[in-house]
């Protein structure tokens, strides 16, 4: 390769390309050399990484999250590296909490760059839930976990994950069932441990929402946490 440097003719091995687009352009980058290095994760904060690949200096200006959401660069987030001014090829990494939104590891997030000029970038994340920390399962094993159609409803749920978890949410066959439902009223599992969510008289509450159901019935349980971590349980109503 060879190239001209001060007015003399330089020879290398060896050379970097970096594109730059001729006008105002930005880009979100995702990974570095296999490393994640932008995200949103379950725990409502996010880490993005945003580079000027145009020819021109930008002044960054808002994120936008599923555009019901929006942070200002100016206010709303830490730059971990890098100013909200970027030259031309200059990088900046930001981290932010978010607020207004409920994350699960199901979630998709549309992020929505803006800057000063016409570049933006959009880029859908799936939610992150790093599942060493944050993770439950539901324990069917013996009589912890069942539906009787004459009975009871119980779900035991097992915070298998490293952090301590608050149960936010119950779904039977997609349909939200309010916590107060449920015979107790302390939802937070510490790591290691369980607890026991009880209705009783289950059928009741389940003919109310779903006008009759039956002996055999299949019930799809979905539990969530405020910290992203979720299980999924089929538990068959039985008499």
């Amino acid at each position: 390769m060879t190239a001209n440097f001060d007015g003399d003719t330089k020879a290398s091995d060896i050379g970097f390309v970096h594109t730059i687009i001729d006008k105002p352009d930005i880009e979100i980058i995702d990974e570095v050399e296999g490393q994640v290095a932008s995200f949103i994760a379950a725990n409502e904060t996010g880490k993005i990484l945003i580079k000027n690949t145009g020819d021109e200096e930008i002044t960054l200006d808002k994120i936008y999250l599923n555009s019901t959401t929006n942070l200002s660069f100016a206010s709303d987030v830490i730059f971990e590296y890098g100013d909200i001014n970027l030259d031309i090829q200059e990088c900046a990494l930001v981290s932010f909490n978010i607020t207004g939104l409920k994350l699960n590891s199901t979630n998709i997030v549309d992020v929505n760059i803006t800057t000063n000029t016409s570049a933006q970038y959009s880029m859908d994340f799936s939610v992150l839930v790093d599942s060493t920390l944050y993770e439950i399962n539901i324990d069917d094993s013996g009589s912890n976990t069942f539906a009787s159609i004459t009975g009871n409803l119980k779900i035991k749920i097992d915070n298998v994950g490293l952090f301590n978890v608050t149960v936010d949410s119950v779904y039977i066959n997609n349909t939200f069932i309010s916590l107060s439902n449920f015979d107790e009223v302390i939802y937070d599992i510490e790591a290691g441990n369980s607890i026991e969510l009880t209705i009783f008289d289950v059928i009741d509450i389940l003919n109310s929402i779903f006008g009759s159901v039956v002996d055999g019935e299949s019930l799809n349980i979905l539990v969530r946490t405020k910290e992203g971590a979720e299980v999924i349980h089929v538990e068959i109503l039985a008499s």
